[in-house]
């Protein structure tokens, strides 16, 4: 646990800034979930990358909220987290308390621990190893599976060793990996091409919901909805409806409103000179059919 305060006027508000990847659905729920965990104590900068893994144009962002002396700034890297280290360094050196998003063990380890207060997110691959063991038990023993991969980094490396490791001693084999870029129209085009060479596969696992939600499309396109399930991860509002029409079989579900909530709560206990957890994980869950109508109240 880490104690360090930020020093504010009591009717002054927080200057945050945030740099997610993306302005997917997924990071607009983090977005959601932060502003309803501020309070209103807290003046939100969002600003995203001119690619979702323009980690050069995200140090960027930062160094100019570090000449802006914002309090605190929180950053998610889907790249080389060893190259954000200097910024962060150069941040906690100019006073201004530094937060990771979305990112977790054992992803932090090239990240000298000094420079940043806490990190908010989840184990990406303890996240995917329950999603593999639930595959285990409610998909049978035995299937050919492909992943649709995200962009090569810490989060797709461990969204994949998390799903195969579960399946390690089974009659489960993955026939295909290939890259769709995390998002939806790829993730259907590059599934269409590995049914092509691969049309006896049971399984598409995307290792976000927005492949996923690709990949269904192909599959329902050759009318292969029967013979191949379709899984993603994140927990987004999209997936859990596609899981409530029959459509994915399941997701992943890492709460991401509840992350960004989270999050804001970090940044106001450290203000205020409260103690956080350095690595702060938040609760993850399957959503399949069973648990699609209870989980769907988040959205609410």
């Amino acid at each position: 646990y880490l104690s360090a305060s930020i020093a504010f006027a009591a009717d002054k508000k927080l200057r945050v800034g945030i740099a997610p990847p993306a302005d997917s659905e997924f990071y607009q729920l983090i977005k959601a979930g932060f502003l309803e965990g501020g309070e209103g104590k807290i003046d939100l900068k969002w600003q995203v990358p001119a690619g979702h893994q323009a980690v050069e144009d995200q140090q960027r962002i930062v160094e100019a909220w570090i000449t802006q002396q914002l309090d605190a700034i929180a950053v998610t890297t889907v790249g080389d987290l060893s190259a954000m280290d200097q910024i962060f360094a150069d941040a906690t050196e100019a006073g201004i308390k530094m937060f990771f998003l979305n990112m977790a063990e054992p992803q932090l380890k090239v990240v000298d621990r000094k420079n940043f207060i806490s990190s908010v997110g989840y184990n990406n691959y303890s996240a995917a190893k329950v999603l593999g063991t639930w595959v285990k038990e409610n998909l049978g023993m035995s299937g050919k599976a492909a992943v649709l991969l995200g962009t090569p980094g810490v989060h797709a490396n461990d969204r994949l060793n998390g799903f195969a490791d579960a399946l390690k001693g089974t009659q489960w084999t993955i026939k295909a990996k290939q890259q769709a870029g995390w998002v939806r129209d790829k993730g259907q085009s590059v599934a269409e091409t590995i049914l092509q060479a691969n049309p006896d596969l049971t399984l598409f696992y995307g290792q976000n919901d927005e492949m996923a939600l690709g990949a269904y499309q192909a599959v329902a396109d050759r009318g292969m909805n029967k013979q191949i399930k379709v899984i993603g991860l994140d927990g987004v509002k999209a997936a859990l409806l596609s899981v409530k029409a029959n459509q994915l079989t399941a997701t992943m579900n890492v709460a991401p409103k509840l992350m960004g909530y989270q999050l804001a709560k970090d940044i106001i206990a450290v203000s205020e000179g409260y103690p956080v957890p350095k690595i702060h994980d938040v609760s993850v869950f399957v959503t399949d059919k069973k648990s699609v109508d209870k989980d769907l109240k988040a959205f609410k």
